[in-house]
């Protein structure tokens, strides 16, 4: 791309092939993951996931392969409109089963794979068959695998198969004749578009992967790209490529809102065009050339008085008083979440980093931290240099106080000095208004004091010690990630939250309260107390958080783990681990007791217990520390 060099850029960040380097998994995709490995670990025999073009599900495909077992072996069938023994043997390809030549028999290709599979069950071998574009199966090759899952033994099916294909598949088994088929689905989940703010959130990860060192794009042009590409992930890609072109091309500085205008425009007429069913000719074709062209010619000379937002209105599908819910109701067994919680996704699933999958300078969790990572590691990056705009900054020094309030004016000051006090400030319930004469370091500061003036420590650190290092002293840790207001509901920790004004402009802040319809915010050593519709209008889902380190904790637990974390943990799952011959280790006992902890608190299901299930732990067993939703009630 001629851009890169032009935005300091590695590489092209927005290519639509699916490279893990990017993986951005939103808590839409989170929730599909978990819900696919249970399925896939509960020994049964059809897993179903299914969503829009370009939402994502290879993604979460991928995502979930990575994290099978060793001892899994995979069959990938990327093109299943084939003949039913062309598919058979295709199978057998995936999975090295030899085969006669131009043998159509699909007895044949039946006995082979019974075979294999028997085979592979005696050497403790998992068999998946994971099939993508499945809506194009016919009902008769659906037939076909049901019947191949009909070898079993006493305690579990053979082969497990995943059906990942576009909403018409739901339709297919949902016919009289599919009901055998449909009986037999363990989980299955549909994955829906992304919200504005996991949009935002999207864009800055890819961009950050890439190497970007500032923000490329503005507030306003990440809104209105949300209206364009309707949380579409595979649009995005195709949009914000466009728009960094436009904006090399025009020497811009960061991608404002007009060159996303224009970048769509392209873009969704030519999908329109290339999407149209009725051929176009002679006449017709010169007509609508005629009309296109008109159209985005007096957009151009006026787009003063006609934005081409408008004149693209019946491409768009949401509006800003119609959002785009981030989950589609969860088919397996999970209650919808109200619309208003829905803003950056659900349930924050993962142990975090990119609740698997989060961008650089964020903290990750048990599902993506390499096991031996230790404390000292997750600080290191913790206080590395963000790598955008968008991050939260902490002062080099907090311990020097004295030079921050040096060279503040002294309006900050007073914030930072009334952040330190026991009564964090004036309480403001005023229309909301950004502290624009207050640095971003008091600022940071003022945040992090209320921070810990909610788990009861005054903050005071030594010359150089940065806030997650002063925690890690006290027995606390840091975690930051991207998440929605269900994830802090989750959570439930006081938190700094970056908001964004209308300019573009960071402000952090401390949320310590949140009720079902408020907020209370500690924002340059004032308390706020806003509707959360508010929140969600100047919050994009970063957050950083406190938690609190169990006894002898260094790293994310997993089985053959022990010492003092272990114990600990033994005596948080203690009404559910039976209470004679209690393991004194971490075995796969105590793994399988916490799976099962972690899918019914939301949580990726992987049996390793850091940072997010450590939380979720201490919520179970009401552990005496600050709670968000508590502090809202006070």
């Amino acid at each position: 791309m001629y851009y890169e060099a032009y935005f300091e850029l590695q590489e092209a960040p927005f290519s639509i092939s699916p490279d893990p380097r990017y993986l951005y998994l939103t808590q839409n995709h989170r929730e599909a993951l978990a819900h696919l490995l249970y399925g896939v670990s509960s020994n049964g025999g059809f897993v179903l996931l299914t969503g829009e073009i370009g939402a994502g599900k290879t993604t979460v495909c991928q995502c979930l392969l990575e994290q099978l077992p060793d001892n899994s072996d995979v069959a990938y069938i990327l093109n299943p409109k084939l003949a039913p023994w062309e598919f058979l043997a295709t199978i057998c390809d995936e999975l090295g089963i030899p085969y006669a030549d131009n043998d159509t028999s699909l007895k044949h290709y039946i006995d082979l794979i019974h075979r294999y599979l028997l085979d592979a069950h005696g050497r403790g071998r998992n068999t998946v068959l994971m099939v993508d574009e499945a809506q194009n199966l016919s009902t008769e090759m659906i037939e076909h695998l049901r019947l191949l899952t009909n070898l079993e033994t006493r305690e579990k099916k053979l082969l497990q198969i995943m059906l990942v294909g576009q909403p018409e598949l739901r339709d297919k088994i949902a016919l009289p004749e599919m009901q055998q088929m449909a009986q037999r689905i363990t989980a299955r989940y549909h994955l829906g578009p992304l919200s504005k703010s996991e949009v935002a959130a999207y864009v800055r990860h890819r961009l950050k992967v890439a190497g970007a060192k500032r923000e490329l794009f503005s507030q306003d042009s990440l809104k209105q790209l949300w209206k364009y590409t309707g949380g579409v992930p595979r649009l995005i890609n195709i949009i914000c490529d466009r728009a960094l072109l436009g904006t090399y091309t025009s020497k811009g500085h960061r991608v404002e809102l007009q060159v996303v205008d224009d970048a769509a425009a392209e873009v969704l007429v030519r999908r329109l065009h290339s999407s149209s069913s009725m051929p176009v000719t002679g006449l017709g074709l010169a007509l609508v050339v005629l009309l296109v062209g008109a159209a985005f010619f007096a957009a151009y000379f006026f787009r003063d008085l006609i934005p081409v937002d408008r004149l693209l209105s019946e491409m768009r599908t949401p509006t800003d008083n119609q959002a785009v819910p981030a989950v589609v109701q969860v088919e397996a067994g999970q209650d919808d979440a109200p619309e208003e919680m829905l803003s950056f996704g659900t349930t924050d699933i993962s142990g975090n980093a990119a609740s698997s999958g989060e961008a650089e300078g964020v903290i990750p969790t048990e599902e993506d931290r390499p096991m031996d990572v230790t404390i000292q590691d997750m600080l290191n990056e913790s206080t590395a240099e963000p790598g955008l705009v968008g991050t939260p900054s902490v002062p080099e020094s907090v311990d020097n106080m004295e030079d921050v309030q040096a060279d503040a004016t002294e309006e900050t000051r007073v914030a930072a000095e009334a952040a330190q006090s026991d009564a964090v400030v004036s309480v403001s319930n005023a229309p909301f208004n950004f502290p624009e004469s207050l640095s971003g370091d008091a600022l940071t500061l003022s945040a992090f004091n209320a921070l810990f003036h909610r788990w009861e420590i005054e903050y005071l650190p030594r010359a150089g010690e940065q806030p997650c290092e002063f925690a890690l002293g006290r027995q606390l840790a840091c975690l930051a990630g991207h998440g929605t207001l269900e994830t802090l509901w989750q959570l439930d920790r006081p938190v700094l939250l970056t908001l964004y004004d209308g300019a573009g402009k960071a402000y952090p802040a401390a949320l310590i309260g949140l009720s079902d319809t408020d907020a209370t915010l500690v924002l340059g050593g004032e308390l706020k107390h806003i509707p959360l519709q508010a929140l969600s209008r100047w919050w994009y889902g970063e957050y950083q958080l406190l938690w609190q380190l169990p006894p002898g904790y260094q790293r994310p637990l997993a089985r053959g783990s022990d010492g003092t974390a272990v114990v600990w943990l033994l005596q948080q799952l203690g009404d559910t681990m039976p209470v004679d011959n209690l393991p004194q280790e971490f075995d796969h006992r105590v793994e399988q007791q916490v799976k099962l902890f972690q899918l019914s608190h939301g949580l990726i299901p992987d049996g390793v217990v850091g940072p997010r299930t450590i939380i979720a732990l201490n919520n179970a067993s009401r552990a005496g520390m600050p709670r968000l939703t508590a502090s809202a009630r006070e």
